[in-house]
């Protein structure tokens, strides 16, 4: 995601967020870029990461692209949420992406509806096949 700020209220405090499903005990890495104007008055111009309403920690804001990365437990149901302050000043997001870091122990089976699907396409594409071979060939 890629947004820019605009004046709207000096004083406020204003939040992205993205819940998602995951397994239980996971190891995640939450990782993103972030740029912004560091003369920003005291309190405004940060970025504060949380998860789970926990603060994962705010980086300091500087005119080049800065990236961050957090380690953090899964719990199965999960907020990510980045606050920053409405003042005006340029903040820019960009990347951002919650990811497993590996492989997942469980494995992934589809569907039986799925199965019944794929079954039925092979069982239509050889019925086409069969009546096509026995379509009589003009000489």
């Amino acid at each position: 995601m890629v947004f820019r700020q605009r004046r709207f209220n000096p004083n406020a405090q204003l939040s992205l967020y993205q819940t998602f499903s995951d397994i239980k005990g996971q190891q995640l890495t939450v990782s993103g870029w972030a740029i912004g104007d560091p003369n920003t008055p005291d309190g405004y111009g940060e970025i504060t990461y949380f998860f789970n309403n926990q603060e994962l920690g705010a980086p300091t804001v500087t005119k080049t692209w800065t990236q961050s990365t957090f380690h953090v437990t899964a719990t199965g149901s999960d907020i990510f949420t980045i606050q920053f302050g409405d003042n005006g000043s340029f903040i820019g997001l960009d990347e951002f992406s919650v990811s497993s870091g590996g492989l997942s122990t469980s494995r992934v089976v589809p569907e039986p509806t799925t199965w019944a699907m794929m079954l039925i396409g092979f069982a239509g594409l050889g019925y086409a096949g069969y009546r096509r071979a026995r379509e009589p060939r003009p000489a």
